[in-house]
C-alpha cells in the first residue's frame, strides 16, 4: 500500500489519533470518530470562527484529499476525514454551545452523509477532492438546516 509521502498532508487528513492507538492503525481505521474532533474545536469557536474554520478546513481539504486520493489511486478513500470535518463544522455554524446540540448536530450530519439525499449524490460525482468534500458539505448544510427548525419546534434550546 503506497501512502502520502507528507506527513502534513497525512495529518491534514486523518486528524489526530485517538489516544493510545498507534499511527498506523490510526491511518488504516475506517471509522467516524474522527468528526468529533470537529465537535471539541467548536466549543472554543463562535459563529464567525466556525464558518472561518469550515471555510478554510474546506479549502485545505480539497487540493488535500486530491493528492491523497491520487497517492492511492481511490476516488474517494475511506481514510480521509478532512471532508467529515468540514461537514460537521457546516452543521455547527450557529448553533449553542451545549453537549445536546453536538449531538444532535453530529447525528443529523452523520444521516444526511450516509442517506445522501438530492443533490448530495450528484455532488459525489464532482472531480477529485471537490467531490470528496463537496459532498460532505452538503450534508452538512442540510444539517445545518434542521438544526436551526429545531429550536423553533420546541425540539432543542438555542
Amino acid at each position: 500500500m503506497k501512502r502520502p509521502q507528507s506527513a502534513r498532508r497525512y495529518l491534514l487528513n486523518r486528524g489526530i489519533p485517538p489516544s493510545g492507538q498507534p499511527w498506523s492503525q490510526h491511518f488504516l481505521a475506517l471509522d467516524s470518530s474522527n468528526p468529533l474532533q470537529a465537535l471539541g474545536a467548536h466549543w472554543l469557536l463562535s459563529f464567525w470562527a466556525t464558518l472561518v474554520a469550515a471555510v478554510v478546513v474546506t479549502l485545505i481539504g480539497i487540493p488535500a484529499s486530491t493528492r491523497v486520493s491520487r497517492a492511492f489511486g481511490l476516488k474517494d478513500p475511506q481514510f480521509i476525514v478532512i471532508d467529515e470535518v468540514a461537514g460537521q463544522l457546516t452543521t455547527l455554524i450557529g448553533v449553542s454551545l451545549a453537549w445536546k446540540t453536538f449531538l444532535a448536530g453530529f447525528i443529523l450530519f452523520r444521516v444526511f452523509d450516509i442517506w445522501k439525499p438530492f443533490p448530495i449524490r450528484r455532488l459525489e460525482r464532482l472531480p477529485e477532492g471537490t467531490g470528496i468534500v463537496v459532498d460532505d458539505l452538503g450534508a452538512g448544510f442540510y444539517a445545518l438546516v434542521v438544526m436551526h427548525l429545531l429550536p423553533h419546534f420546541g425540539l432543542l434550546m438555542r
